[in-house]
């Protein structure tokens, strides 16, 4: 990872002569995507491996600590203690090889879940990030193929679900933007989102929010039917986005 940043951040553009590091254009940085511990080792989102792995650790961190053979609600809570101290130390890693290399901009990470400890990490970032969908695909089958199913209603008889779940994630005083967020195709409801995003993000003071996504590089150049998340080829979608 630390060798892949480096790749990334430090390659000169031919054109420009400038690193993307210290291009104007990079206006913020995500040191990685998508990636709370406290979501992946509870929800299923993790590999058996990546899961053999936080068990390990997490065995070796009760020993460290003097604590044997917990269980119920007090291995649940020391659980939840190691996950906060292990991302910690992660980012802190990450951020300091960052600075260390020059890379000036705001750095962040877990931008995603609104899980009730996630502050305890959020707030050592230099901005809070994260995302949301309304009618996002649910695959009965292979991941990102068909068979799918979602949710075809309006967000607002969910009490407006998103962006409301996105509230409780700011932390006052730190800037706070939206990397991801869409009301998915073919959601019948979908001209919704720009006009609910936009309104909420004013009303509440978000510094930036983003559609993921206009269009992906592999759709430049085939021909294919509207899909969950592109908005180019979406007339609700765009419309939606200039009514926001």
């Amino acid at each position: 990872l630390l060798q892949f940043s480096e790749n990334l951040l430090g390659s000169v553009n031919p054109y420009t002569g400038l690193a993307l590091k210290d291009d104007p254009a990079l206006a913020f940085v995500s040191c990685i995507n998508e990636d709370p511990l406290i979501w992946l080792s509870t929800l299923g989102g993790m590999s058996e491996n990546g899961m053999q792995l936080v068990d390990e650790s997490f065995k070796k961190w009760l020993q460290a600590k003097g604590v044997s053979s917990p269980s119920g609600k007090e291995r649940e809570s020391l659980r939840t203690e190691f996950i906060i101290e292990t991302q910690n130390r992660a980012y802190g890693k990450l951020s300091g090889f960052l600075r260390k290399m020059g890379v000036k901009q705001p750095l962040t990470e877990q931008n995603v879940m609104s899980f009730a400890t996630m502050p305890l990490m959020r707030q050592h970032y230099d901005y809070v990030d994260n995302h949301a969908y309304w009618g996002h695909p649910n695959f009965l089958g292979a991941q990102w193929g068909l068979p799918s199913t979602f949710d075809t209603g309006s967000v607002m008889a969910k009490m407006a679900y998103v962006p409301a779940y996105l509230f409780p994630t700011r932390l006052f005083g730190k800037p706070f933007v939206v990397t991801e967020f869409n009301y998915c195709y073919p959601n019948m409801c979908r001209a919704e989102g720009g006009v609910l995003m936009g309104a909420y993000a004013s009303l509440q003071g978000w510094d930036a929010i983003y559609r993921f996504g206009y269009m992906g590089i592999e759709e430049q150049f085939n021909e294919r039917g509207t899909c969950f998340f592109d908005s180019v080829d979406d007339p609700m979608q765009l419309i939606s986005d200039r009514l926001g």
